[in-house]
C-alpha cells in the first residue's frame, strides 16, 4: 500500500474519528472490465491499492460484475468493522471516466448508504485521477445527490511530493 493511502486510513483512526462513527464505508473507484484471467482490472489509484492490500479482491469484484453489472457494490468487511465498496467510474479501464456512470453510481450509492445505515462514506474524487475528468465538472454532477454523510477525499500530489522531500 502506498504511503498516501495508508495515511488516509490512519489519519481518521489517529484522531479517534472512527470511534464516534458507527457505520463507515470506504469506496474504491473501479471500472467494469473483467480480464481473461477472471479478474477485474484494478491497475491504478485506489483500486490498485485495495487490490494489493486485499488479495482476491479483483476476483471477487469480477464475480460480482458478472452477476450484477457495473454498479456500486459492497465488496468486503474490513478488520475495523467498516465496509469496502466499489464505485464505478469507467466501463473499460482504457477509457476516460464516464460522467453519466459517475452520476448513476452516486445515485445508487445513496441507496446503499440508506439500506446499510452508513453514517459516514469516504469517496475519492470519482473519475478525477486515471479517469482524467476535471473535479469541478464531476462535483457539479454529484454534489446535489450526496448528503453530509459523504466525505470526498483528495490527495494533493504536491503535498505528497513535499513530504517525500522532493519538489512539486
Amino acid at each position: 500500500m502506498s504511503k498516501p493511502f495508508k495515511q488516509l486510513f490512519k489519519s481518521y483512526r489517529i484522531c479517534g474519528y472512527l470511534k464516534f462513527v458507527r457505520k463507515v464505508s470506504y469506496l474504491v473507484t473501479t471500472n467494469g472490465h473483467i480480464a481473461r484471467a477472471g479478474r477485474c482490472v484494478m491497475g491504478c489509484g485506489c483500486a490498485r491499492e485495495a487490490r494489493d492490500r486485499f488479495p482476491g479482491l479483483d476476483r471477487k469484484l469480477a464475480r460480482l460484475l458478472a452477476e450484477h453489472g457495473n454498479r456500486p457494490m459492497r465488496l468486503m468487511r474490513l478488520p475495523d468493522g467498516s465496509d469496502l465498496a466499489s464505485f464505478p467510474v469507467k466501463h473499460h479501464w482504457k477509457e476516460r471516466a464516464d460522467p453519466d456512470l459517475i452520476e448513476a453510481s452516486a445515485r445508487l450509492l445513496v441507496e446503499i448508504a440508506d439500506r446499510f445505515q452508513y453514517e459516514r462514506v469516504f469517496l475519492p474524487r470519482p473519475g478525477c485521477g486515471n479517469g482524467r475528468l476535471p473535479w469541478p465538472s464531476v462535483r457539479e454532477r454529484i454534489e446535489p445527490l450526496l448528503d453530509d454523510r459523504f466525505v470526498i477525499l483528495s490527495f494533493q500530489v504536491a503535498a505528497i511530493r513535499s513530504q517525500k522531500g522532493s519538489t512539486p
